[in-house]
């Protein structure tokens, strides 16, 4: 039909000029190339652009997840890219949305801000140039050190959805974000976020701690990690997974958790 219903905090129609599956024809003559898919996509689809691209295209990851631009920069020039595309990455969402049917998106917030870098630092206020009067909520990061290690969902995802394991499995409904976080799986949230805290002090990035990142991109109160989550409107109704086959898992440990682990094993 040519276009995608929104409701919610959003409400209207975007159109579309193309829907299909041949990149060279959704990739022609754009100056601005966003990828939005999980971060085990990221390989393939820059295996896939490296040929098509041309000099001062900007692509954005939207989320870059963990170092995602710096590995879609490696995969191109892997794959012959002779462009000099500018790829860079951005923190988080800029929408809290889900898909009820196809074809119509509810946008259930609107995030306040979201970092973005390019993998060349000195980059990134010409991204920002490209994007900006479309993302005003976008904002600079030093570098993708602090988009990649304020990498939130991997913070969030795997601990809350482990922590309510034997829900998930016996498939009960509850809401993810909010019912789904005990004072427990919060206070271990607490702990996995010190260590992401620590070791990007060791390399001089300053990403915001969970409930720094929970005030400014949803405007809330600051507070302890369990009520900001419990309480953030934008968390309402987000229905829990019903198997545990979810990209919070096979996305956000090997693409999320892993290589932040690496990364600290490496610097000892």
């Amino acid at each position: 039909r040519g276009f995608i219903e929104l409701q919610g905090e959003i409400q209207g129609v975007g159109r579309l000029s193309y829907i299909g599956t041949d990149l060279a024809t959704a990739l022609a003559d754009r100056d601005v190339i966003m990828i939005v898919t999980t971060a085990t996509g990221h390989r393939p689809v820059a295996g896939r652009m490296a040929p098509l691209l041309r000099d001062g295209q900007v692509i954005l990851l939207n989320p870059g997840r963990t170092f995602g631009a710096l590995e879609f920069s490696r995969v191109l020039r892997q794959c012959g890219c002779r462009a000099e595309p500018i790829v860079g990455e951005a923190n988080t969402l800029v929408y809290v949305c889900r898909v009820p049917v196809a074809g119509t998106a509810v946008i259930k917030a609107v995030k306040r801000e979201v970092s973005v870098s390019a993998v060349r630092a000195e980059a990134t206020p010409y991204l920002l140039r490209r994007l900006g009067g479309v993302y005003p909520q976008f904002v600079p990061a030093p570098s993708f050190l602090e988009t990649s290690l304020g990498n939130i969902g991997a913070i969030f995802h795997p601990t809350i959805a482990l922590f309510n394991k034997q829900r998930i499995r016996a498939k009960e409904a509850f809401d993810f974000y909010t019912a789904g976080i005990t004072r427990q799986a919060a206070q271990f949230l607490a702990r996995v976020d010190g260590e992401f805290q620590s070791l990007a002090k060791a390399l001089d990035a300053r990403p915001l701690s969970v409930a720094q990142w929970l005030h400014s991109r949803y405007g809330l109160e600051p507070s302890d990690v369990y009520t900001m989550l419990r309480t953030n409107p934008g968390y309402q109704d987000i229905e829990a997974p019903t198997t545990l086959d979810h990209r919070y898992l096979w996305e956000d440990i090997p693409m999320g958790l892993v290589p932040i682990s690496e990364l600290a094993k490496a610097l000892g």
